[in-house]
């Protein structure tokens, strides 16, 4: 008999309007790609007809590998997934809402990313411009934007309700995790990402059912939501940290990490420099598990919190002086911000002494302001002085970023961004020529 690759929970409330349609759809996927799975329906104390269809479709589907939980009671969408996965028996598990409002063809798509080596594999919604899904899908981007800028995450849908992980390695988390509904699809992911498991993201599209009753209320499941954001939030960072670092969050929605990530090498020593508080250099990590990712910085309280925050098996971050740091040969580099804060003599001894180590197929990265952009730069060192008091700021134009880069002997794509955030929006892509 052949294991079980998948076990796909699926929690059914109130799904009596479309359930055998949608349950048969899903089953096409499944066995359409030749997946081994069990599907695990968790009826959580409907008040329609739907627990009434499912033991009609295992009655007529008998030897269907699929298995029905019930609860006595209605117990909330995150504790149906969590009881799910704890009578999972195959290595992947994952749900989706039943409702295929997220399409099962992504299925196959997921699993090849977990078996790739990723611990979790999530849905990042793209909604299709209609005007009854206005609402709900500007409710969606906001709340995002909120989970990150309040929780400094680099998960950019946690809400989706299309999440695939390996079991073993989520089991740990699931049991951290305390919310039983709606917000558990947040916890769980923050709770993954600070327990160091390797995560991506998957752009899906999502298509809203106008023929079903959505069980979503907007303005009150806002509130709610809101509310258990903050307790959250507060949960897990304690005041000190909330001073000490109170701006770092905004580094998150301001950095183009999807670029960063494309742009850069998938394997092999990528070096971050001035890492701060180590987002990004996990963000890098968890990306490519074929990376080993260094984050250097001079801060002790900033490498001591991003040592406690994130673990990755090919992440570490050193206390070190840029300036004086020993470096080996590197396939990817990023300096995000951090050359406007030393001095333009160290910037140029800097950039000679790394480029020396540069993998011939190496990829070297910086992101910084165009001090020609005078409305931009004016607001930019508002922003730094902001965040550091203490530093003078050295910035540059972007003619005279090309014009150094290029005397290095090196290739130099620049790419733009344009958005409302202060701070650097110039990409610098560099290889040698």
């Amino acid at each position: 008999m052949k294991l079980v690759e998948l076990s796909l929970i699926l929690p059914c409330y109130k799904e009596e309007e479309h359930f055998s349609s949608s349950l048969d759809r899903i089953v096409a996927v499944l066995q359409g790609a030749k997946i081994r799975y069990e599907i695990i329906l968790v009826e959580d104390k409907s008040t329609d007809n739907t627990l009434q269809l499912i033991k009609a479709y295992l009655q007529k589907h008998k030897k269907a590998p699929i298995i029905l939980v019930e609860h006595g009671a209605n117990r909330g969408r995150g504790r149906s997934v969590a009881d799910g996965i704890s009578k999972s028996t195959a290595d992947l598990v994952g749900f989706m809402d039943i409702d295929c409002e997220i399409a099962p063809d992504y299925i196959p798509q997921f699993l090849t990313q977990l078996k790739a080596g990723y611990d979790v594999a999530y849905g990042i919604r793209h909604y299709p411009l209609t005007v009854s899904g206005m609402s709900r899908a500007l409710a969606s981007k906001v709340y995002s934007l909120l989970v990150r800028v309040l929780l400094a995450t680099n998960v950019r849908d946690t809400e989706v309700g299309f999440k695939f992980f390996r079991r073993k390695k989520i089991l740990k988390t699931l049991d951290e995790t305390q919310d039983e509904h709606w917000f558990w699809d947040t916890e769980i992911m923050i709770r993954a990402e600070r327990n160091g498991l390797s995560i991506v993201g998957i752009p899906v599209k999502f298509n809203r059912r106008t023929d079903k009753t959505s069980t979503v209320h907007l303005v009150s499941d806002t509130i709610e939501y809101l509310q258990k954001l903050l307790a959250f939030r507060k949960s897990i960072t304690s005041i000190s940290k909330q001073q000490n670092s109170f701006l770092s969050p905004f580094r998150n929605v301001m950095l183009p990490i999807h670029k960063i990530q494309r742009a850069l090498p998938n394997e092999g020593n990528i070096y971050e420099i001035g890492s701060g508080y180590g987002s990004l250099a996990y963000a890098l990590a968890s990306d490519q598990p074929q990376r080993n990712v260094i984050g250097i910085d001079i801060s002790d309280q900033k490498i001591s919190q991003a040592k406690e925050k994130y673990f990755a098996e090919n992440l570490s971050f050193e206390k070190q002086d840029a300036l004086k740091f020993v470096y080996r040969k590197w396939n990817g580099l990023i300096l995000s911000d951090f050359l406007h804060h030393i001095s333009y003599e160290n910037q140029e001894a800097l950039l000679r002494t790394v480029i020396k180590h540069m993998d011939k197929q190496g990829v070297l990265i910086i992101k910084e302001i165009d001090k020609s952009n005078l409305i931009r730069s004016g607001l930019s060192r508002i922003w730094d002085w902001l965040l550091y008091p203490k530093d003078r700021i050295y910035y540059r134009s972007k003619s005279a970023w090309r014009t150094f880069l290029v005397e290095q002997g090196l290739k130099v794509t620049i790419l733009e961004e344009v958005r409302w955030f202060p701070g650097s929006t110039v990409l610098y892509i560099c290889s040698k020529k």
